[in-house]
């Protein structure tokens, strides 16, 4: 009996043993990618063996630099997540979708501005099962597994490394000398991850040098299409010929306390076989670290080598390359590409009209333009971005108006790019009933001087383009037709409420938002000047409307405001659509049960201010309209259909903005 009980007491001890081995879980590695400022990482719902995963127990975490601890994604960083987090659960999404979101087992991760030093980001699968975890591999972004260190032997300058050594007094932030501002075309780089890279033609950076007081020239330092905001020193050596002396102290950022120094440098792309961490790498020690220039007759500032494999590369201190470089710079000045409006010469409003062509939904959109007419040329304001000092240029011959493309417009500060006017052809696809587009030279329309309009018959197409080496328009206009404006008012529209969150929104969201219609014309139907059209909200019993305070509404405005303009498109504040009468606006506070007003006001030309009646909501979701009693004013039902006070049958009727019964 005890041998038996022995042999039994062994047989349960192996068969606890293999059942521990068959419930050990190994996790499949993630698939992690980092590039264009976001990090995506894909979870695998089964396990090494294939057997299926609760996908409510997987979890994933973020790690940086090779370190051993996981990145905390904090919720001052990423506010619309509901706590600090460290392990991110499957399928997560921000209350928002705004910073992060999840589809079909990948989560995508916006790069807040505090990651913008890390060099490379990973991600470690983690499953809860019961009282036990289990963890995969950390895979990193650039293709290696595990938190052991680079094999390059460059981890000490990058933020999270050491604390590097510098010399904050050789940055270079404002040469003393005359600034020439300029357009930059290069070949640019940057680094996807592992060894993928993007190479391209980065054409119309915003750009500058400034011919010093000292001799020297100072080139702004771009790299990547990004500003430094700092200057490259370069020497004079002859013949108009200039040196850059490398590596030169161009930016410094800050982490955790710590400064750190960012570097221009000369880089040469190497075998890529032979050294897969990494595309371009510092020169050997026998070549100069230096890159020349050439300053033309014409003020154009140009790289002298045309190798596309030598780059002005962005390094960290100890010349690890930070992804960013560029090759074959060439700037040349804005003064002399840039249409200027002729001095002197009358502005005018004309309406442009528009649709696009593949959506067709929108219909016709019109924007309301400044332009000047002189006997030989036409100047239309950019639509794109309406400043005083953007103007399309058309050389008037008759009855046409030829506009040629690639026009400089003006700098867009949103994007670091100056803005070009192209043009190009429509050509319809009957089987997919699709439009493509493709690059013209110039447009021709037709020009009626007596009434004032352009027109074509033609399938075109005017797209506004940061850039003008590829299309790579910020926005095109389709089928264009322009009309010279006369201002008619006679009584404005009354605006009205079309939607409202549900009333739960303020507790579950923090927010409450609400949709109203601003007419656009009057009650004749005459066009207003939307560039003059505004709106104001009222709240509660308050006389005055309700104030947008700079502080709240901080991504809107930059003043308190009480009157929006119609045009406004904010991050609070915006049009439902492009074109549309709708508009959105967010409100901090809770709407449900809240008496609310909207108003419509213009300002005409000449000075006449025009207010529509203050529209209010009640909990019928009818609106009630103050304002006083006319008793010949039109009476409708209440699907809003006018109906004939003299024939009304029993019901209820709208007048007035009242409702009444007729029994």
């Amino acid at each position: 009996m005890k041998r038996n009980t022995a042999f039994i007491g062994i047989l349960f001890l192996f068969l606890l043993m293999c059942s521990s081995a068959v419930a050990s879980i190994q996790l499949v590695n993630p698939v992690v990618n980092d590039s264009e400022n976001m990090l995506r990482i894909t979870l695998v719902l089964t396990d090494q063996k294939g057997v299926a995963l609760d996908e409510t127990k997987l979890y994933f975490s973020v790690y940086k630099d090779n370190a051993e601890s996981p990145v905390t994604l904090e919720k001052t960083t990423f506010p619309y997540i509901e706590s600090d987090m460290t392990e991110i659960p499957y399928g997560y999404s921000d209350s928002q979708f705004y910073d992060i979101w999840s589809s079909d087992g990948t989560t995508t991760i916006f790069h807040p501005s505090s990651w913008s030093g890390f060099k490379k980001l990973g991600a470690q699968a983690i499953y809860h099962d019961g009282s036990k975890t289990y963890k995969s591999e950390i895979v990193w972004s650039d293709g290696t597994i595990g938190t052991e260190s680079d094999d390059s032997g460059q981890t000490g300058g990058e933020p999270g490394g050491e604390e590097p050594s510098f010399d904050e007094s050789m940055l270079i932030s404002n040469p003393s000398g005359e600034k020439f501002e300029t357009v930059r075309n290069s070949l640019t780089f940057y680094k996807l991850g592992g060894t993928s890279i993007y190479t391209g033609e980065d054409i119309g950076v915003i750009s500058n040098y400034v011919k010093g007081d000292d001799g020297n020239l100072y080139l702004l330092c771009v790299t990547g299409g990004n500003s430094t905001n700092n200057y490259l020193k370069l020497e004079p050596i002859g013949d108009s010929k200039y040196v850059a002396k490398l590596p030169q102290l161009v930016m410094i950022e800050e982490y955790d306390g710590v400064k750190y120094g960012y570097y221009a440098s000369r880089m040469v792309r190497e075998n890529i076989e032979e050294k897969p961490d990494s595309i371009f790498y510092l020169i050997s020690e026998t070549e100069p670290n230096e890159l020349s220039f050439t300053l033309e007759s014409d003020g154009t500032l140009s790289m002298d080598t045309k190798d596309e494999d030598v780059i002005m590369g962005l390094t960290y201190s100890d010349g690890y390359w930070t992804g960013y470089g560029d090759a074959m710079l060439s700037d040349s000045l804005v003064s002399s590409r840039k249409n200027v409006l002729p001095e002197g010469v009358e502005l005018t409003k004309w309406m442009f009209e528009y649709r696009w062509a593949n959506w067709s939904e929108y219909g016709t959109m019109k924007k309301f333009l400044d332009v000047a007419v002189t006997d030989k040329e036409i100047y239309i304001n950019n639509p794109y971005n309406q400043d005083s000092d953007q103007w399309i240029k058309g050389e008037i011959d008759g009855n046409k108006v030829t506009f040629n493309t690639r026009q400089l417009l003006g700098p867009d500060n949103e994007t670091n790019r100056y803005l070009y006017f192209r043009v190009g052809n429509l050509t319809l696809d009957t089987q997919s009933e699709y439009y493509y587009y493709a690059d013209a030279d110039k447009l021709v329309m037709n020009f009626d001087a007596e009434n004032r309009t352009l027109t074509t018959d033609d399938l075109v197409s005017l797209y506004i383009s940061r850039g003008y080496g590829q299309r790579g328009y910020n926005v095109n206009y389709d089928f264009p037709k322009f009309t010279a404006y006369t201002e008619k008012v006679s009584k404005l529209q009354n605006p009205s409420f079309t939607f409202f969150a549900p009333d739960d929104n303020y507790d579950n969201y923090g927010y409450s938002y609400i949709q109203v219609k601003i007419p656009a014309t009057d009650v004749d139907g005459n066009e207003l000047n939307t560039q003059n059209l505004y709106y104001s909200l009222y709240v509660g019993d308050d006389a005055v409307p309700f104030v947008f305070d700079a502080e709240t509404y901080a991504k809107d405005f930059t003043t308190d405001v009480t009157e929006i303009p119609y045009n406004h498109e904010g991050y609070d504040v915006y049009p439902a659509s492009v074109g549309s009468e709708l508009h959105t606006v967010f409100f901090y506070f809770s709407t449900a049960d809240v008496k609310l007003g909207v108003q419509s006001i213009y300002y005409a030309s000449d000075g006449t201010v025009y207010k529509s009646d203050i529209v209010y909501n009640t909990s019928t979701g009818i609106d009630d309209v103050i304002t006083g009693f006319d008793k010949n004013a039109p009476v409708f039902n209440i699907q809003g259909q006018r109906v004939n006070p003299e024939n009304m049958g029993k019901g209820i009727y709208i007048q007035n903005g009242k409702k009444f019964i007729k029994k």
